[in-house]
């Protein structure tokens, strides 16, 4: 899994071999859920915008049929 950039801005790009029904998951340092989307289709990358997110640190989330990824990334602006 490779997200860039990080430290992020107004939006990040996650790379990944994706299928139809992982789910990518986005949590604040809290444990609080501020983003989820369940990809419909193949993918090999998906950009995400954060414009409605605080500056702080955040757990990026892919759950997949074969388990679960996790990255911490960080929101600078």
């Amino acid at each position: 899994m490779n997200v860039y950039p990080n430290p992020f801005a107004n939006q990040f790009a996650l790379e990944y071999t994706f299928n139809a029904g992982d789910q990518i998951v986005l949590l604040d340092i809290h444990g609080k859920q501020v983003f989820t989307e369940t990809l419909k289709s193949f993918s090999e990358s998906v950009l995400i915008q954060t414009n409605n997110l605080s500056k702080g640190m955040y757990v990026l989330q892919v759950n997949t049929k074969q388990g679960v990824l996790s990255k911490k990334i960080l929101k600078m602006y």
